[in-house]
């Protein structure tokens, strides 16, 4: 007996399977894009905060440039929602923030407090925290920075020394 030689496959199925593979790994391959030509517009709404002073700011037991160990000095200001050609028109909510405001300088012994004027109890109230401030209708909320010099804090270090004091309003849109 002689051993059998492996038969090998027609050419014609060779080139048949080579046909299917190709076909099948160009469909797998394929990438479809598509573009769509379109158009659109955004509006951004305007907030609107603005932190107005009294016209007489000062008010209380003394002039601030003669300010003495013992006195109180307070700053009367107002938050709004609107000014003269702008209204508000998303919802905001904002912080008072009092500060030195020249660090590095010394320092006088003052202590701040903002208090708030509530309508319903007629008073000053303390100033608690975020405030939120609507787009409906003006708003104005009344405020009033107390500045108190301890009176047993009267150091001659502290002689001819001025304090800058800031009032910030910090903003953002709510939901």
């Amino acid at each position: 007996m002689t051993p059998r030689t492996p038969k090998r496959l027609p050419l014609r199925y060779i080139i048949l399977l080579l046909l299917l593979t190709l076909s099948i790994s160009a469909v797998s391959l394929s990438r479809y894009s598509t573009t769509v030509a379109g158009s659109g517009s955004v509006s951004v709404a305007r907030p609107v905060v603005v932190y107005t002073s009294s016209s007489n700011p000062w008010f209380g037991d003394g002039d601030p440039a003669a300010f003495k160990p013992g006195q109180t000095l307070e700053r009367h200001f107002s938050v709004r929602n609107f000014d003269g050609t702008a209204h508000n028109e998303v919802s905001m909510q904002y912080e008072i923030i009092v500060s030195v405001a020249v660090p590095s300088v010394p320092v006088l012994p003052l202590t701040y407090s903002v208090k708030a004027w509530n309508e319903t109890a007629q008073d000053w109230l303390d100033y608690l925290g975020p405030v939120s401030m609507g787009f409906g209708a003006n708003e104005e909320h009344l405020y009033k920075l107390v500045i108190t010099w301890d009176k047993d804090d009267n150091s001659a270090t502290f002689m001819d020394l001025t304090q800058q004091i800031r009032i910030d309003i910090t903003a953002v849109q709510k939901d």
